[in-house]
C-alpha cells in the first residue's frame, strides 16, 4: 500500500501505481448504488454508526500513554479496515530516502486514531517491536494483532519518540 486517501487506496502492483475505489473493475458503474429519490427527499442519510457502535468507542484511556481496549474493539476495527482507512490520511514517511513508518494527518476528531491518542503529523514507526517500514510489514503486523493481548506502538511526534501501550482485555 502506498497511500490511503478518503475515496481510494493507492497500491504498487508490479511497479505500477494502481488504485482501489468504489467503481467496478472496468470503471463503468459504481459498486455502491446511488441514493434513490426517496432517500434524497427524506433528507441526508446518516452513515455514521451510533456512538456506541463507532470504532474505538469502548477504548478507555488509563494514563496519557496507556489504554484498555476490549477484544471486541480489536476484532471490530480489524474487520472494518475500509472504515479505518477513511478516518485519516496515511502516507509512507521517509528520512534520507529510507522508509521510517507511516505518517497520519487529516485525522477525524471522532476517529479510532483520536481514541488511541494518535495526533495529526504522528509517524507510526513500530508496532510490537516490528518496524513499520513497508506495506508488506504492515500486513504482517496486522495478522499478528488479532491474537495480541498487548499492543505497543512507537510514534515519532515533533521529533520525539512517544510510546503508547494498549492492553487488550
Amino acid at each position: 500500500m502506498l497511500e490511503i486517501e478518503r475515496a481510494r487506496v493507492i497500491i504498487l502492483n508490479n511497479n505500477r501505481r494502481e488504485f482501489i475505489d468504489g467503481t467496478a473493475g472496468d470503471g463503468s458503474t459504481p459498486v455502491a448504488a446511488a441514493p434513490t429519490p426517496i432517500q434524497v427527499a427524506a433528507g441526508p442519510v446518516n452513515t455514521n454508526p451510533p456512538a456506541s457502535q463507532a470504532l474505538g468507542a469502548g477504548i478507555r484511556s488509563v494514563t496519557e500513554n496507556e489504554y484498555e481496549v476490549p477484544r471486541a474493539e480489536i476484532d471490530k476495527t480489524l474487520s472494518n479496515l475500509n472504515d479505518v482507512a477513511m478516518q485519516a490520511r496515511i502516507v509512507p514517511a521517509f528520512k534520507d530516502g529510507v522508509a521510517q513508518g507511516f505518517k497520519l494527518f487529516s485525522i477525524r476528531p471522532d476517529s479510532i486514531y483520536s481514541r488511541i491518542g494518535v495526533q495529526n503529523g504522528d509517524v507510526i514507526r513500530r508496532i510490537n517491536g516490528y518496524d513499520l517500514n513497508s506495506p508488506e510489514k504492515a500486513l504482517e503486523i496486522y495478522s499478528k494483532l488479532k491474537e495480541s493481548s498487548r499492543i505497543d506502538i512507537e510514534i515519532e511526534r515533533n521529533g520525539s519518540v512517544v510510546r503508547k501501550t494498549y492492553n487488550v482485555r
